[in-house]
């Protein structure tokens, strides 16, 4: 497929496909509405997030009704790279 995610996305989830991972490292400003919309209609069992903004992620994982905290990845420095797994949980 080819376009933008945040329409790839929402093709994929209304065709019903489904995907155990999901791997994302949005640009600095985080994930476009509409892709974030159509990550949670994939409903993937795991998501792994990178962001390089602490503040975008902790707006995200908001969306998924997530918390995290930040690992700091380039310590001494003014950077500060966040990996986060996200895990959904299956009844059973």
């Amino acid at each position: 497929m080819v376009g933008a995610v945040e329409g790839i996305l929402g093709e994929l989830a209304a065709q019903g496909r489904r995907f155990d991972l999901a791997v994302v490292d949005p640009p600095r400003p985080g994930i476009h509405k509409k892709a974030l919309a159509g990550l949670c209609a994939l409903a993937s069992l795991r998501i792994m997030y990178v962001s390089c903004n602490a503040h975008a992620l902790a707006g995200d994982l908001r969306a998924f009704g997530q918390a995290g905290r930040p690992v700091d990845m380039f310590p001494q420095t003014p950077h500060c790279e966040g990996v986060v797994e996200l895990c959904k949980q299956v009844a059973g």
